[in-house]
């Protein structure tokens, strides 16, 4: 049984098989050779339109410096408790001062599940603390006292003292793990 000569997208023409029927097959004529444009330049478009993001993402080369303050940046942001915003919050904050916004993101994962419940009790505690010189009442009657906008007061001034703490954190680890990667 003879194959068709008509080439598909991706394959090329084959010209060793007559397209319909044998060599004494005369009652049709042959066709035309199909030809298809190829989508290679699509393809490159979009490859070549996913790297510059990636590296426009990434804002250039990783140096200690540079993964230090990407590490700060996401550390702080992770404090802030806006959940749902932190990779709009890193990525909008990383691409105009050129830092790594991968690294900050995944120094923003601080307040995963697991830890975000302790990390917003500790800012309200040290919010409280800084705001009134006492520790945050957690009774009812005392929560009742103080109201949700003295928590959210409280949390607020806590973020920015606890986001600087995990920022300075965040950022001598990345510093020192960038050191030892750029060593090895």
């Amino acid at each position: 049984m003879a194959r068709c000569a008509r080439a598909r997208p991706g394959q090329q023409e084959r010209r060793d098989v007559p397209a319909h029927g044998g060599e004494h097959s005369s009652a049709v004529p042959a066709a035309e050779p199909v030809t298809v444009p190829e989508r290679a330049p699509l393809r490159k478009r979009a490859s070549d339109l996913t790297k510059k993001g990636w590296t426009r993402l990434r804002g250039g080369e990783l140096t200690p410096r540079r993964s230090a303050a990407s590490a700060a940046l996401g550390g702080f942001i992770g404090c802030v408790p806006v959940f749902g915003l932190h990779l709009p919050l890193c990525v909008a904050l990383c691409l105009p001062l050129r830092l790594d916004a991968p690294v900050a993101y995944l120094f923003a994962n601080v307040s995963n599940p697991l830890v975000a419940p302790w990390l917003v009790f500790a800012e309200v505690q040290v919010g409280a603390y800084l705001l009134t010189g006492q520790p945050a009442p957690f009774d009812i009657d005392s929560a009742r006292e103080v109201g949700v906008a003295g928590f959210v007061s409280f949390a607020a001034a806590g973020t920015v003292v606890v986001g600087a703490v995990v920022a300075a954190l965040s950022a001598a680890m990345a510093s020192g793990l960038t050191l030892l990667w750029k060593r090895r």
